[in-house]
C-alpha cells in the first residue's frame, strides 16, 4: 500500500500547489532517489518533491508514511537532514509536508 500512498500524497500535494505562491509555476512532481557510492555512503529517498521554475528549484520535500501511528516531530527531523544531504537545488523558504495514516 505504501507506493500508492505516496503516489495519493503526490496527487494532493499537486491540487495544493496551486494554491501556494511560494511553488509556483510548478514544472514537476515527483518522487526522489540517491543510491549510496562509494564516496557517499549515504542513501536518500524522498516520497515528494516539488520543482518549481525554469531553474526546477526544489520548493517543497515531503514524506508519506502509511504505518498506523507515527511521531511527526521525527519524521520532520528525517526529512531536514534528506533534503539536506540530497545535492538537489533546495529553494532558501523550502516547505516539508508531512503525511500519515493516522
Amino acid at each position: 500500500m505504501g507506493s500508492r500512498w505516496e503516489e495519493a500524497f503526490r496527487r494532493h500535494l499537486a491540487l495544493a500547489a496551486v494554491e501556494e505562491p511560494r511553488l509556483r509555476p510548478v514544472s514537476g512532481i515527483g518522487s526522489f532517489w540517491k543510491t549510496a557510492t562509494q564516496g557517499d555512503a549515504d542513501a536518500c529517498e524522498i516520497d515528494a518533491v516539488i520543482l518549481t521554475g525554469r531553474a526546477r528549484t526544489v520548493t517543497l520535500v515531503g514524506e508519506a508514511k502509511w504505518a498506523p501511528s507515527k511521531d511527526g516531530g521525527r519524521l520532520l527531523r528525517d526529512l531536514e537532514r534528506k533534503a539536506a544531504r540530497s545535492g538537489l537545488p533546495l529553494a532558501d523558504n523550502l516547505v516539508y509536508a508531512l503525511c500519515a495514516r493516522d
